[in-house]
């Protein structure tokens, strides 16, 4: 259970710190900027209690102990960032279903025409935004009046790929 709260603990800090940058200045390359507040959270954290725990013998049963305790916060804190990274680009960006469920509840028992939701739903809301998201993330360049992709994001769509495939999710649909 230590453990668990160790790793649960500097997870929720390295959203707090995540939230407080954000919040000053959000940064252009939000991917890396995200993954960095992250490991060095972690970093600063973890060598904090691993300090604590040799310096307060008598604060053991508080503390994780051996470097079996210590892999094991590793571990919990690397699933939640994990998840929290994956599901953090679907934040950043309105979502289309999200979008869609918005205008359609804005619109009470009425419903939403079928010419209110195309009208509603354009390019600038769902479309542009993610192409300035893959610019901003550097995994795509715009070059002579094309859209090319970069190595960063060519690996990523290999990924992806290759994660859809193994969930069989092989069609284009959402």
């Amino acid at each position: 259970m230590i453990t668990l709260s160790w790793g649960a603990g500097l997870a929720a800090l390295a959203f707090l710190v995540h939230a407080a940058v954000w919040r000053a200045a959000a940064p252009k390359n939000s991917g890396v900027a995200l993954l960095s507040v992250f490991a060095l959270t972690f970093i600063v954290g973890w060598a904090g209690v691993w300090a604590a725990s040799l310096a307060l013998p008598n604060m053991a049963a508080w503390l994780p102990n051996g470097p079996l305790g210590f892999l094991h916060i590793c571990v919990v804190y690397g699933a939640l960032t994990s998840a929290y990274v994956m599901t953090y680009p679907a934040v950043e960006v309105e979502s289309p279903s999200l979008v869609i469920s918005e205008l359609v509840a804005g619109n009470g028992d009425d419903g939403l025409s079928v010419e209110g939701l195309y009208r509603e739903l354009n390019d600038d809301l769902l479309f542009w935004p993610r192409v300035r998201n893959l610019l901003d993330e550097k995994a795509v360049v715009l070059d002579e009046g094309r859209y090319r992709t970069t190595a960063k994001g060519a690996f990523i769509a290999r990924l992806f790929n290759a994660y859809r495939a193994l969930l069989g999710a092989t069609d284009r649909g959402g």
